[in-house]
């Protein structure tokens, strides 16, 4: 598989604060390159738990005294509606629940990603990331290679929640795909 090469070549661009970040980028490129040859169901699984702990910390950080919803729908709903999170996030984070839901507590084939209902859903995952540009010969659709889609959706919506990006009064910046877009690439 070709590497992501687009998420960590900054030799053009102001470092900034992505310094701050370039290894929780690492990470998350490392994470989903250990499994990236196998089920593309284990990407969406880890990607899911990152995403939900990268939720839980936000809430620990910046939104003290507020009490931490239980579940990963919640959570994400109540990120929305703190602005710590834009609504295409939001919207990522749902799909990617119900893939994973569906994944973890029904039964599954390797197959399951490319036919109804999930297919829809991987498309509906992808449409929201697909401004990232995480392979430097573009985005790829599920339809042309499952695995390299769900790859580079599930790295842009982990690495979209963990990155902090903060405007000039220093307020943090509510975390999604256009957002990362402008202070990446």
């Amino acid at each position: 598989m070709t590497e992501p090469l687009s998420l960590y070549d900054w030799t053009d661009k102001e470092q900034g604060c992505l310094t701050e970040n370039q290894e929780r980028i690492q990470s998350a490129v490392e994470m989903l390159a250990e499994i990236e040859s196998g089920d593309p169901r284990f990407m969406i699984v880890l990607a899911s738990a990152r995403i939900d702990a990268a939720l839980i910390d936000l809430f620990s950080a910046y939104r003290e005294g507020r009490k931490m919803p239980g579940v990963f729908h919640r959570r994400s709903s109540v990120a929305l509606e703190c602005g710590l999170i834009d609504r295409g996030y939001n919207r990522f984070a749902q799909h990617v629940r119900t893939i994973r839901n569906r994944i973890v507590h029904g039964t599954t084939r390797a197959s399951s990603l490319s036919e109804q209902p999930l297919a829809s859903f991987v498309r509906k995952i992808h449409d929201e990331t697909s401004i990232i540009p995480v392979w430097p010969d573009g985005p790829i659709a599920p339809e042309d290679d499952l695995t390299r889609s769900v790859y580079a959706s599930m790295l842009a919506g982990v690495v979209a929640i963990e990155l902090d990006f903060f405007d000039e009064a220093g307020k943090l910046v509510s975390k999604g795909f256009p957002s990362l877009l402008r202070h990446c690439f």
